[in-house]
């Protein structure tokens, strides 16, 4: 993998608080709307403390869920 693919990679992953911040909501809201499914996410690492410092929500799963929301997209 090249590093400008790495880079590209890494772009279509959001932290909790990288998509909170996108979202302008904070970290714990997002953490609660992937507990009740309202978004997706991903899990990396085999941590089992703190869970939610290991979880990634895609750009695609994020996008999904502003226009199922009917919000403005803040990606564009």
């Amino acid at each position: 993998m090249t590093q400008s693919a790495g880079a590209e990679l890494t772009d279509m992953v959001y932290t909790m608080a990288e998509a909170a911040a996108v979202l302008k909501v904070s970290p714990r809201t997002v953490l609660n709307m992937v507990e009740n499914g309202d978004i997706g996410a991903i899990v990396v690492g085999r941590s089992t403390s703190q869970k939610h410092l290991h979880k990634r929500i895609t750009r695609d799963e994020l996008e999904r869920y502003i226009r199922e929301i009917g919000a403005y997209d803040p990606m564009k």
